[in-house]
């Protein structure tokens, strides 16, 4: 059964969303727009909402906090209209007044959840110098991403190599083999993919990249760090599972890219049909 097609809402004030003050919502913020995504066979809801800042409360905070609330308690809500009861939650923040996307990453839902998220943005917009009003006036996304992790069938995650003996119905040449000595395979195969069909090296380039020899030398690490810095992966996890980081990282590309990047996951059995993907509909293979 295939996934409902987005949704989209009109443009409408949102004065059921924010309580600061009796009649007040509708003077401080509208929200324009709105998609819904679902897709079932991985427990997963995104739903993104735009919304626009039209002037500051007395407590821009609350103001936040209630935007946020909105947008966890919406996402929740379309899970459970599909039968999805959402264990796990994350966040994104995108707009053009801000230097950068700001990131939440997928953890458990707890009581603490629109406190984390509201903390998490204050403290990155303080640390690089912006403030609450930086969202005024200008158009900005809430992204809200909600999965069921307990009962998934397949948990497709990235940890240290073991090397099995699998029989590939692919041609082995056309493997980019990943060798790592930590848990980050998942991220290292993502920013060798990216790099291999984003740069038009010459093969042995490449294969340098990949295996940090001469001018290469740590780049290849280096970049797949700050992959995972970019989409806010702790360095320390055990493993990494594919559903909740794929996502981000398409997610981050396209931010800076403008949009085209989809990715697939493929299993270990060589087989062509990807067992997970995500990124938008209309994207231009490499």
């Amino acid at each position: 059964m295939s996934s409902p097609p987005p949704k989209r809402t009109k443009l409408f004030a949102i004065e059921d969303i924010l309580d600061l003050q009796r009649g007040g919502g509708i003077d401080y913020v509208q929200k324009l727009d709105e998609h819904v995504k679902v897709t079932k066979k991985f427990n997963l809801t995104k739903v993104q909402s735009k919304f626009l800042i039209n002037k500051l409360p007395p407590d821009p905070e609350a103001l936040l906090a209630g935007i946020f609330q909105s947008c966890i308690d919406q996402a929740i809500e379309e899970g459970r209209q599909q039968k999805i009861e959402p264990d796990h939650l994350g966040c994104t923040v995108s707009s053009q007044t801000l230097e950068t996307d700001i990131w939440i990453p997928v953890r458990e839902i707890s009581n603490n959840t629109l406190d984390s998220i509201l903390n998490q943005f204050l403290k990155v917009s303080q640390s690089r110098k912006q403030d609450n009003n930086t969202l005024l006036g200008e158009p900005f996304s809430v992204t809200i991403t909600v999965v069921k992790k307990e009962g998934l069938i397949r948990n497709i995650s990235g940890s240290r190599s073991k090397m099995p003996s699998v029989r590939h119905i692919i041609n082995a040449n056309n493997l980019i083999k990943i060798r790592n000595y930590d848990n980050h395979c998942l991220f290292y195969a993502l920013m060798a993919s990216f790099v291999y069909t984003t740069r038009s090296w010459p093969r042995w380039k490449f294969y340098d990249y990949i295996h940090s020899r001469g001018g290469q030398k740590n780049r290849f690490k280096d970049d797949t760090s700050d992959l995972m810095n970019n989409v806010g992966a702790a360095k320390d996890c055990e493993k990494y599972d594919a559903i909740e980081w794929v996502p981000r990282v398409a997610e981050f590309w396209n931010s800076r890219n403008e949009g085209g990047f989809k990715i697939f996951i493929f299993g270990e059995n060589g087989q062509y049909k990807p067992i997970f993907k995500h990124g938008p509909e209309d994207f231009k293979p490499l």
